[in-house]
């Protein structure tokens, strides 16, 4: 299980999961991507660095809130996830599924006013 803490950034919004065998995973990632879409940032990040495994039910929300972004004109972008994460993306999303990529720096990339913050 993990926790979210967040931090806003001058073009995007930082999630990065944190390892909390308190917390409720999948309800934690709801309410954080929440207040992500509420931002009024266009990128979203979700560090995944932390956490050696993502459940399915975390997956599912993060999917969920994929599409939810997309309709909002909001990319969200993967980092740090690992072949398990991006395997269940692939095979369960819409046609689409989130950008995984190795880093906050390539995150960037899929938001050129994001990089910047660097």
């Amino acid at each position: 299980m993990f926790s979210v803490c967040h931090d806003v950034l001058p073009d995007s919004y930082l999630l990065v999961l944190v390892p909390d065998k308190r917390a409720n995973h999948a309800e934690e990632i709801r309410r954080a991507l929440h207040g992500a879409s509420l931002s009024g940032k266009k990128c979203v990040w979700v560090d995944c660095s932390l956490v050696e495994m993502l459940p399915d039910e975390v997956c599912e929300v993060l999917l969920t809130y994929f599409d939810t972004f997309q309709e909002l004109n909001i990319t969200m972008v993967l980092c740090h996830a690992n072949e398990a994460v991006r395997q269940y993306m692939q095979e369960n999303g819409s046609g689409f599924s989130p950008p995984i990529v190795p880093s906050l720096l390539d995150a960037a990339l899929y938001c050129p006013e994001s990089a910047a913050a660097f």
